[in-house]
C-alpha cells in the first residue's frame, strides 16, 4: 500500500512541479539545444534502476542458501536470476562514462558535489519531519552527507580522467589491449586475495579498468562487430544464466560453504561474467538510435536516485519497506508492488533532482549577472579615473 501511494504521489508531484517551473526554466535557458541521443541515456536509466533492484533483492532479502532454495525453489530461482541480470548496474554506469570519455572540469566537480549536497539535504529534511528531529549524533549527520562510496570512487576517476585520456590518445591498439589484458587478468586472479586493493569493484582502481575497457570497445570494437543485436543481448542474458546454473549446481551438491563463497563472488563487480555481461549490454544499446525527451530527463537525475535511496538515513527505510512487502504478500504480488515501489523511488529522486537542476541553473545565472555587473562597474570606475 505504501509503495502504491509513493508511486501515485510521484506522478502527481511531477506534473505539479514541472508545470510550475516551466516558465522559469524558459527564462533561465532561452536557447533551444539540439536533443541528445537517448540510446545511452536509456542504458543509464536502466543501470540505475538495476541498482534499485539489487538493493531490493539479495541486499534486502538475503542470498540464496540450501534452506530457502529447498522450501521456496521457484521464488529463489527467479530472485537469483533477477539479481544476476541486474548486478551489471555499477559496471555499466561507469562504462557509459568511458564510452563517451570524461572531460574533467572544475565546474563538473562542483556540479557533482552540489548534486550530492542538495539531495542529501532534502533527505535529511525529510528524515527530520518523519522522525521529529535530526539524527541524534553529529557522526550520523556527517555520514549522511559523506557516506557514498560510489561518489568518492567516481570523483577520483573524474580527477584522473585527463591522465587516462592521454594514455588512450597516445597508446597503440596493441599497447592498449596489452594493458587491458594485464589489468583484468590480475584483477580476476586476485578477486579474493587482492580484495583489499580492488575492494570487490567498490574502488577507483576497478573503475579505471572499466573506463579504459569502454574506451577500447568504442574505439576498436564497436564499429567492427557485425553480429546481430540479438546476439549481443543473448550474450548479456547468457552471462546471467551461467551464474544461475553454477549456483544451482552448487546448491544441488549441498555444499553450504561453497555456496556461500560463490554468493560473494557472483555479486562482486570484479566478477568477469558481470564485466562481460556489462560489455554486451553496452554494445547492444550503442547500436540503438532514438531520441526521447522523457528518457533524457530521467537519465539526468539518475545519480540522484543513488544518493536519495542510499543515504545513511534513507537506506534502512528502503530495506524495511521491501522486507515488509515480502513478508505480507505472495510472490507475484510482492514482485508487482516492489516494482511500483522502485518506480516511485526513482521518480521521487528525479523530481528532487529537477529542483536541484533549477537551483543550480539559477545560481549560474545569478553568478553570471554578478560577474557582468562587477565588470561593468570596474570599467566605469577605470574610465572615471582616466
Amino acid at each position: 500500500m505504501r509503495a502504491a501511494c509513493a508511486f501515485l504521489f510521484c506522478i502527481n508531484g511531477y506534473s505539479l512541479i514541472t508545470s510550475a517551473m516551466e516558465n522559469t526554466q524558459q527564462q533561465l535557458q532561452p536557447l533551444v539545444r539540439p536533443r541528445r541521443a537517448s540510446n545511452m541515456e536509456a542504458l543509464r536509466v536502466l543501470a540505475m534502476f538495476f541498482v534499485l533492484v539489487v538493493h531490493a533483492d539479495f541486499a534486502a532479502l538475503g542470498y540464496p542458501n540450501i534452506s530457502n532454495l529447498t522450501h521456496h525453489p521457484d521464488e529463489r530461482i527467479v530472485m537469483s536470476l533477477v539479481e544476476y541480470l541486474s548486478v551489471v548496474c555499477v559496471d555499466v554506469f561507469v562504462m557509459i562514462s568511458g564510452w563517451f570519455g570524461i572531460r574533467a572540469r572544475a565546474k563538473g566537480v562542483a556540479r557533482l558535489l552540489f548534486q550530492v549536497f542538495f539531495v542529501t539535504t532534502i533527505v535529511i529534511a525529510g528524515f527530520a519531519v518523519y522522525k521529529g528531529g535530526l539524527p541524534d549524533t553529529l557522526e550520523k549527520l556527517w555520514e549522511s552527507y559523506f557516506g557514498y562510496w560510489y561518489v568518492y570512487a567516481y570523483l577520483m576517476l573524474y580527477l584522473l580522467s585527463p591522465v587516462l585520456n592521454a594514455f588512450v590518445e597516445r597508446a597503440t591498439r596493441r599497447e592498449f589491449l596489452g594493458v587491458l589484458a594485464a589489468f583484468f587478468i590480475v584483477q580476476t586472479l586476485g578477486m579474493r586475495q587482492l580484495s583489499g586493493i580492488f575492494d570487490h569493484g567498490y574502488s577507483t582502481l576497478s573503475f579505471i579498468g572499466l573506463y579504459l575497457l569502454a574506451r577500447y570497445l568504442r574505439l576498436y570494437v564497436a564499429h567492427r562487430v557485425t553480429v546481430p543485436n540479438v546476439v549481443l543481448l543473448l550474450g548479456y542474458v547468457g552471462c546471467a544464466m551461467l551464474q544461475l546454473i553454477i549456483m544451482l549446481l552448487i546448491a544441488v551438491g549441498g555444499d553450504k560453504e561453497c555456496l556461500h563463497e560463490f554468493n560473494q563472488i557472483s555479486t562482486n563487480y570484479t566478477n568477469p561474467l558481470i564485466i562481460i555481461g556489462a560489455a554486451f549490454l553496452l554494445l547492444f544499446f550503442s547500436r540503438l538510435n532514438f531520441t526521447s525527451r522523457i528518457i533524457n530527463w530521467l537519465a539526468a537525475g539518475s545519480l540522484s536516485v543513488y544518493v536519495f535511496h542510499q543515504n545513511l538515513l534513507a537506506r534502512p527505510v528502503f530495506k524495511e519497506t521491501v522486507q515488509h512487502l515480502h513478508s505480507e504478500h505472495g510472490a507475484l504480488a510482492f514482485a508487482g508492488l516492489t516494482f511500483l515501489f522502485l518506480i516511485g523511488v526513482y521518480l521521487m529522486a528525479v523530481l528532487i533532482d529537477q529542483l536541484r537542476a533549477w537551483a543550480w541553473q539559477a545560481a549560474e545565472v545569478g553568478t553570471q549577472k554578478l560577474l557582468t555587473y562587477r565588470q561593468a562597474r570596474r570599467k566605469r570606475t577605470h574610465g572615471t579615473k582616466e
